[in-house]
C-alpha cells in the first residue's frame, strides 16, 4: 500500500495517466459539443448542395466571421512604460528595450503572431477555447579552448575542450490546437495545478529532444493517422507525447501513454513567474463552477434549427411557385403550349378563331393555379426568419449598425444607440481578447528579461545594454515596481483617434511653454517646477517618450546657462554709473586745470629764472664796464 502511495506522485507515470484520463472524462462533453459546432460552421461555409433535403441558413458562419473581425483587427503593439512615469532613466532604458524586444519578436517572419491569435479567436468563437502559448528556443553553439594540462610524464601540455554558448535565442508565439489542451480541475485560472499539451512525434524527433534513443524506440507509436489502409497507418504512426507542467513542483514532463516511465524531466524551463507558458486562454461560455466552456452556438442553437425549418419551407414553398393551369383540350390544337413557349412579341396563328372568340377568347380557354396563398405563406416565413435573425442578434450582441446593415428610415440617434447597444455587448469580449493579448507579451517580455544575454539584446534592439539594466530585469521585484508592460487596441480605431491625441499634447505642450516661458522670465527659480510639471504630462502620452531626452536635455542646457549667469557679478544701476561718468569728467576737468595751472607754474618760474639771469648778466656787464671806464 505504501509503495503504491510512493508512486502516485507527480514524478511517476502512473499518476499522470490517470490525470489525464479524469481530464479526458471531465472534457468529454466539451469535445463533442465543439465537434458538432465545426461541423455546422464547415457545413454552412462549403454549402454548395443544392439538391438536399434540409436547407441551413448560415447564421453560424455569418456570426462567426463577424465577430473574428469585431474582437481582433489589427497586431497589437507592445507598450512598456515606467510604471509611475517618474524620472528613472534606468528603468526608461530598460521599458525601451523590451518594447523594442518584444516588437522584434512579433516581427519575426517565421512567426506570424495575427495568424496564431487569429486561429485562438476563431477556436474560441466555435469549440468555446483558444489559446496560444510562448516558446522560448535558445540556440546553442560550440567552441573549442585550449587549456593547459599535465600528461603521463606530469610535463604541462596544451589540451583542446568543447565549451558551449548561447549563440542566439528565439521567441515564438505558437497556436495551441483545442484538442491538443488539457488541465487540471480547478474553478479559476490561478489555482489551476497543472496543464498539458499534447504532440505527435517520430522516433528522429524524440532524439532529437535528448530522449534516449532506446527510450525513443520503445515508446508506444498511439498517435496514427486517420486515413489510409492499415499497413499506412502503422508505417506512420507516431507517438503521442504529452508535455505536462505541474505547478506545484515547477517541472515539466514528458509522459507516453502505456508506456511504464517518463521519458524527461525538466526543471522549471523558463523560471516564470506564473510559471505557465500561457495565460489564461479565451473561453467561450463559463460559470463560477467550473473552467471548461461551452460554445457561444449553444447559446442560440434553437433559433438557429428553427430558422433551418423556416429556410427548408421557403425553399420547398418557393420551389412551387411555378405556372400551371387546365385547359380545354377541344379548343388547343396546340396552340396553348406554343403559347407558353413564345418569345418576346411573338403572335400564335389559330386555324379556329371563330371558336375561340364563342368560348370567351383566351380567358375561357385555360384557368392558372391560383399562387396567391402560396406567395403569402412566403412571405409569411420570410417575416417570421427576419425576427429570428434579430433574435439570435440580441443573444450574440450583433448590432444591424455593426453588421453594416442600417434602415434609412432611423434617425441618426437611433442607429448610434443601436450601435452603442451593440458595443456594450462586444466590450467584454473584446477586453477579453486585448488582456489575452497582453497577458502573452507579459510572459515574453518576462522570458526576455530573465534569459537574454545583452549582447542578443542589443542586437535585436540596437540599444546599449548597461549592468544596471541588467540587474533591473533580472529582478522580478524590481522589473515589477519600476516597469509596465501593455498593449495598444487590437480592434481597428479610426485613424482619427491617434491624430487628435498627437494634436492634443502638441497643442497642450506649446501652450504650456509659453506660459511658462512668460512665467520663467519673471521669477527664473520657478523653471525647474515647468519642467518637471512638462515631463509629467508628456509621460502619459504615448508619443512622448520620444520627445522627453529631447526636452532633458534642453533643460540641462537652461540650467546650465541659468548657472552661469548666476555666478556673474550683477548688472550696474543705469543711475549710479550716471554718477560715476560725471564724477569721472569731473574728475577729468579737475585734472586738467590742474594740468593747466602746473604749467602756467613752470612757465611763470622758468621766466623768473630767465629775468633773473638776465638780471645778473647786465649787472656783472655793468659792473665790468664801471671797471673799464674807472681812472687809472
Amino acid at each position: 500500500m505504501n509503495d503504491a502511495v510512493e508512486k502516485l506522485t507527480p514524478k511517476s507515470a502512473k499518476y499522470w495517466e490517470m490525470q489525464l484520463d479524469m481530464a479526458e472524462r471531465r472534457e468529454k462533453d466539451f469535445r463533442q459539443n465543439g465537434e458538432q459546432v465545426i461541423d455546422r460552421y464547415k457545413a454552412e461555409k462549403n454549402n454548395v448542395e443544392s439538391n438536399r433535403k434540409n436547407k441551413q441558413f448560415n447564421i453560424l458562419y455569418s456570426n462567426t466571421e463577424t465577430l473574428k473581425g469585431a474582437l481582433y483587427g489589427r497586431t497589437a503593439k507592445p507598450d512598456v512604460r515606467r510604471r509611475y512615469h517618474d524620472a528613472d532613466p534606468v528603468g526608461k532604458m530598460v521599458a525601451e528595450v523590451l518594447e523594442r524586444a518584444l516588437s522584434f519578436a512579433t516581427d519575426d517572419p517565421d512567426c506570424d503572431i495575427d495568424e496564431e491569435i487569429e486561429a485562438a479567436v476563431s477556436d474560441k468563437l466555435l469549440p468555446g477555447r483558444g489559446l496560444v502559448r510562448v516558446v522560448y528556443e535558445p540556440i546553442i553553439g560550440t567552441t573549442t579552448e585550449q587549456y593547459e594540462t599535465l600528461d603521463e610524464n606530469g610535463e604541462a601540455v596544451l589540451a583542446e575542450q568543447e565549451i558551449e554558448f548561447v549563440a542566439d535565442q528565439r521567441l515564438e508565439f505558437r497556436y495551441v490546437y483545442w484538442k491538443d489542451f488539457r488541465h487540471g480541475q480547478a474553478r479559476r485560472w490561478k489555482d489551476m495545478p497543472w496543464i498539458a499539451f499534447r504532440h505527435e512525434l517520430t522516433e528522429d524527433e524524440l532524439i532529437g529532444m535528448e530522449i534516449k534513443p532506446d527510450v525513443a524506440k520503445a515508446v508506444p507509436k498511439n498517435a496514427k493517422p486517420e486515413d489510409g489502409d492499415d499497413q499506412q497507418k502503422d508505417e506512420f504512426a507516431r507517438a503521442e507525447v504529452w508535455e505536462i507542467w505541474c505547478k506545484a513542483t515547477r517541472s515539466r514532463y514528458w509522459f507516453v501513454k502505456s508506456y511504464p516511465k517518463l521519458i524527461k524531466t525538466d526543471d522549471d524551463p523558463y523560471g516564470l513567474s506564473q510559471f505557465f507558458p500561457i495565460p489564461k486562454p479565451l473561453l467561450a461560455v463559463t460559470t463560477t463552477d467550473s473552467l471548461i466552456p461551452v460554445p457561444e452556438y449553444h447559446e442560440y442553437q434553437d433559433q438557429a434549427s428553427e430558422l433551418d425549418r423556416i429556410t427548408t419551407r421557403l425553399n420547398k414553398l418557393v420551389d412551387a411557385l411555378r405556372r400551371r393551369g387546365v385547359y380545354n383540350s377541344q379548343l388547343s390544337n396546340g396552340v396553348l403550349s406554343k403559347l407558353a413557349n413564345a418569345a418576346d412579341n411573338q403572335f400564335i396563328p389559330v386555324e379556329n378563331w371563330s371558336q375561340l372568340t364563342q368560348t370567351g377568347g383566351l380567358v375561357g380557354a385555360f384557368q392558372t393555379e391560383d399562387l396567391a396563398p402560396i406567395i403569402q405563406a412566403v412571405q409569411s416565413l420570410y417575416e417570421q426568419r427576419q425576427v429570428l435573425i434579430q433574435t439570435i442578434y440580441e443573444v450574440t450582441g450583433i448590432s444591424d449598425v455593426i453588421r453594416g446593415a442600417t434602415n434609412p428610415n432611423e434617425t441618426a440617434t437611433a442607429q448610434r444607440l443601436k450601435g452603442q447597444f451593440g458595443s456594450m455587448r462586444l466590450q467584454k469580449q473584446q477586453g477579453a481578447v486585448a488582456k489575452f493579448v497582453r497577458d502573452l507579451y507579459r510572459i515574453a517580455a518576462e522570458i526576455i528579461s530573465e534569459h537574454y544575454e545583452p549582447e542578443v539584446l542589443q542586437r535585436m534592439t540596437g540599444k546599449q545594454v548597461t549592468p544596471e539594466m541588467v540587474q533591473l530585469m533580472r529582478d522580478d521585484k524590481l522589473r515589477g515596481f519600476h516597469v509596465d508592460i501593455e498593449t495598444d487596441s487590437t480592434v481597428f480605431e479610426d485613424a482619427e483617434v491617434e491624430k487628435q491625441s498627437a494634436i492634443e499634447l502638441t497643442t497642450a505642450s506649446t501652450q504650456f511653454l509659453a506660459q511658462a516661458a512668460q512665467l520663467a522670465g519673471q521669477v527664473p527659480e520657478m523653471t525647474p517646477l515647468m519642467f518637471d510639471m512638462l515631463l509629467m504630462t508628456v509621460r502619459r502620452f504615448k508619443g512622448g517618450r520620444e520627445i522627453e531626452d529631447t526636452i532633458n536635455q534642453t533643460r540641462d542646457q537652461i540650467m546650465q546657462k541659468m548657472q552661469q549667469q548666476q555666478n556673474q557679478p550683477p548688472p550696474p544701476d543705469p543711475k549710479m554709473e550716471e554718477i560715476k561718468q560725471k564724477g569721472q569728467l569731473k574728475q577729468a576737468e579737475m585734472q586738467q586745470d590742474g594740468e593747466l595751472k602746473r604749467r602756467e607754474q613752470d612757465m611763470d618760474f622758468q621766466l623768473d629764472i630767465r629775468k633773473q639771469n638776465l638780471d645778473a648778466q647786465v649787472k656783472q656787464q655793468n659792473q665790468a664796464m664801471q671797471v673799464i671806464n674807472a681812472p687809472a
